[in-house]
This record gives C-alpha cells, structure tokens and sequence, in this order.
C-alpha cells in the first residue's frame, strides 16, 4: 500500500472525511497527476516561471493601484470618507503584518489561482478594524441548507474553528455555482501540468550534458559481474566527466534511442504553453516578457499596456470593489454614498503628447467649448491647485483669513 493510501484509508474506514482533513490535504498535494504525469497543486503551479508571471503582474498592477473610500456630495462630486472606519485599512494597512500593497497582491494571488481568497473579519463594536487572510488549503467552504456559508479552519496545531459567512470577507474568482471560485489548478490542470512536464524534461536533458538515453552494445557476451561492473562505470563517468568522451574497449558502441531536443521541438513547445497560460490568466504574452513572433514597436506596445489595463486589471477590480460594497462597507453606508473605488489614472496615462492635447480639449483651447478647470487638469497629474489667475501654486497654509481684505504682499488675494 503507498503512502498516499495509507493516509486515506482510516478516512474511508470511518465514514469519509468528516472534519475535512482529506480534502486539505488534496487541496495542498493535488488530486493526483495530470495526463503528462506531473502533479499540479499549488506548490508546483508556482514554480512555473509563466503561471508564477501572470499572477505577479495581475497582482502588482491591482496593488499599486489606490483603492479609496469616497462619500458623494449632495449636490454632486464626491470626498475621500476619510472618517469611515475602513479607510484606513484600505489606505495603510489591513492588518498588523501586511500594507495595502501587499494585502491586495496576496488577494489576488490566491483569488487568482485557487479562485478564493477569505480573510477573518476582526469586528470591534460593530466595526471592522482587521482583516486576516486565510492561507489556500487551511480552509474549507461548506453551503449550507439555508445558502448560508460556513467556513472550516484548520489551525497549524490542528485544531478546527468554524466560522460564520459574517465572520469572514469572501472574493470569489469566476465562479461556477455562484458560491465558491473555480479552482484554476483544475480546469487548467492539462496546461499546466504539460507546462511543468517540458520545463522538467529539458531541465534533466542539460543534466545529462544534451546527451539522451541509449544503448551501449559491445561484442560478444556479458556475464553478471561484468555488466554490473560496465554500468557502475559509466554511472561513475557521468558524474565525474561531464561532457568528456567515454572509452570502451571490446568494440564497445553507442545506439541513440531517443529523440534530441531539436527533434521533439522542445523551444516549440515552450512558446506555446507561455502562451497557453496567458489565454488562461487572460494576460497579454507581452506582459510576461514574452513577444511572440513580432516585435512590438513603441506605439503598439502602449496600446498593450493600455489594453492590458482595461481587460485584465479592470475586471479584477471591479470584482473587488462591489466585493468590498456588498460585504464590507454594506447596505446602509452604501445607499449613505460610501463606496470603494480604485484608481487606475496612472496606469492609463498615454504618451505625453497625447495628454497634453487632451489637456488643451478639457480647457477649451483651440476652438473647442471646455467642460474642465485648470486645477482639475493640474490634479489628473499629481500637481498642486494654484491660485485663480496667478499661475503660481497656491501656499501650504492660508496666511490670512478668507474675509480679510488683499495686502500688498497678496495682490491676488486667497481665491
């Protein structure tokens, strides 16, 4: 019996698996080895240089965007709801262990891989003031009867806590019944998998020197101790000569067996399943470093990015700002005007021509009827409001009160 069936079998003795404890561990270690024979889980998944690349740069690109909390004015426009208890773990720090950035990127990463991302809600006087992230295949999610959810801990003493669906903030990736992610190292178990066969395969051919396995055929009989005695040798010669030649006598001669790695085409094959991945993660091959059978030019590569932005990371987003209104901010706070939202104006901005005749649009320069003022235009990049009329920024500090009249010193008063 292997090692994997004497786990489970005290499982299927006592009735299946009523604490959940298989299903981790299959969570963890994967349900066994895909068509190419390799294992898929998370661990492996990782180590793929392209899976590991999508999630990164899904990741960053959310995390380095600000995800704020507004309040909207009532006669339109709105303000940062800096005085709402959320907005400070949306803009400093969830959690005595992570920032902002890096609570957003773990969000993604295991939303993104595993299709689930929970995190335990520390409520205190009726305010959420922490938010924990459970790590993938320390949990389960159970439906209940009711459509209410419970979510199964298991602690690293192994220890179990069960958790109410209003203990726990949820971000389900694309999902299938509505109330748990679709696993992706299951629904993309094939590619993966075929991913990690390649990357191992060519890995063990530089091993060997680019020399593949064959057969060593010599004239006239072997007896036990002498075939013994040939293949410690060129057990020996393999790892003490690398790449050096290999003398026999009795005639001895090499027959290849097995194809070369031009032959199976293995640099194919690469650059097929990188771009495989990316159809999975939905991540343009260019953003993982890899272009293709084109080069892009200056032009078309910022259309890329600008269509990365929009297909990629704007989904994502959004997936966790009405996440973020529904579970975390609720009902009440929501129709009061609190709402998240992320800021992806950085990450939008095109060339520096084209803002510029923008710019010149929203003012109204060239004929054109303008619908902005110029602290509006000087804010879309990060400058300072100046005053009305002075084309000086305006000071730190108001050095007067708003009714005093205009000095000497401040011809162009506080406007």
């Amino acid at each position: 019996m292997g090692l994997l069936q004497r786990i489970i079998a005290p499982f299927r003795k006592n009735g299946g698996d009523p604490d959940g404890t298989l299903r981790l561990f299959r969570e963890i270690y994967g349900r066994g080895p895909s068509k190419s024979g390799r294992t898929v889980n998370v661990v492996t998944a990782l180590e793929v240089a392209t899976v590991f690349a999508c999630l990164r740069v899904i990741a960053e690109g959310v995390a380095q965007s600000p995800c704020d909390l507004f309040r909207d004015r009532a006669g339109g426009g709105k303000d940062l709801a800096v005085d709402h208890p959320l907005y400070l773990l949306f803009a400093l720090s969830p959690n005595d262990l992570q920032t902002t950035f890096e609570f957003f990127e773990t969000l993604v990463f295991h939303a993104g891989l595993t299709g689930n991302f929970v995190a335990f809600r520390n409520i205190v006087r009726g305010r959420v003031v922490e938010l924990i992230p459970f790590e993938p295949g320390t949990y389960t999610i159970k439906l209940n009867d009711d459509r209410t959810l419970t979510y199964k801990l298991r602690r690293p003493n192994g220890q179990t806590m069960d958790f109410p669906q209003e203990a726990v903030w949820h971000v389900r990736g694309p999902s299938w019944n509505g109330w748990a992610g679709m696993d992706l190292l299951r629904v993309a178990r094939e590619a993966v998998g075929l991913s990690i066969a390649i990357e191992s395969d060519q890995a063990q051919l530089y091993k060997n020197g680019l020399r593949t396995s064959g057969t060593y055929s010599v004239e006239g009989s072997l007896g036990v101790e002498q075939y013994k005695e040939l293949r410690e040798f060129i057990r020996e010669y393999q790892a003490d000569q690398e790449g050096g030649p290999l003398i026999l006598d009795r005639a001895a001669k090499y027959l290849q067996e097995t194809m070369t790695g031009v032959d199976a085409q293995t640099l194919e094959s690469r650059k097929l399943q990188i771009e495989e991945i990316c159809r999975i993660f939905r991540v343009m091959p260019i953003m993982v470093g890899h272009a293709g059978n084109t080069s892009p030019t200056f032009a078309s590569a910022e259309q890329f990015f600008i269509a990365h932005v929009v297909h990629t990371l704007l989904p994502w987003c959004r997936r966790i700002e009405t996440s973020i209104n529904k579970f975390l901010i609720g009902e009440r706070d929501y129709l009061a005007g609190v709402k998240a939202k992320f800021n992806l104006n950085a990450l939008m901005r095109g060339s520096f021509a084209d803002r510029q005749k923008a710019f010149a649009q929203m003012l109204g320069l060239g004929g054109a009827a303008a619908y902005a003022e110029v602290n509006e235009v000087r804010e879309l990049d990060d400058m300072n409001p100046v005053a009305w009329g002075s084309g000086k920024p305006e000071p730190a500090q108001a050095t007067k009160k708003p009714n005093q009249a205009d000095s000497a010193d401040n011809p162009q008063g506080d406007a």
